[in-house]
């Protein structure tokens, strides 16, 4: 019985660690700051959270879309075959 509430209590610990590490290394990849990846441990915060959340979700948008040298690629190989 008490390995089953030690295994309960500790994997959700070690799923926001791994989440954490995956995150810094995907801003790191992106060449942003990894520190980034800890902005949603604000939601502890009660009004914090919110603002917290949605910071995180526009600062993942932003890093998520700011290559865009594969859309320019596209567009100049689809403007060469209609001449």
């Amino acid at each position: 019985m008490v390995n089953k509430k030690i295994f309960i209590f500790l994997v959700p610990i070690v799923g926001a660690v791994f989440y954490f590490i995956w995150t810094y290394n995907i801003f790191e990849q992106r060449k942003h700051a990894g520190w980034l990846a800890l902005i949603p441990i604000l939601s502890i915060i009660p009004i914090l959270g919110i603002l917290a959340c949605l910071a995180f979700l526009i600062i993942i948008g932003f890093v998520a879309w700011k290559d865009r040298s594969w859309l320019a690629s596209t567009e100049d190989s689809k403007g060469e075959g209609g001449s």
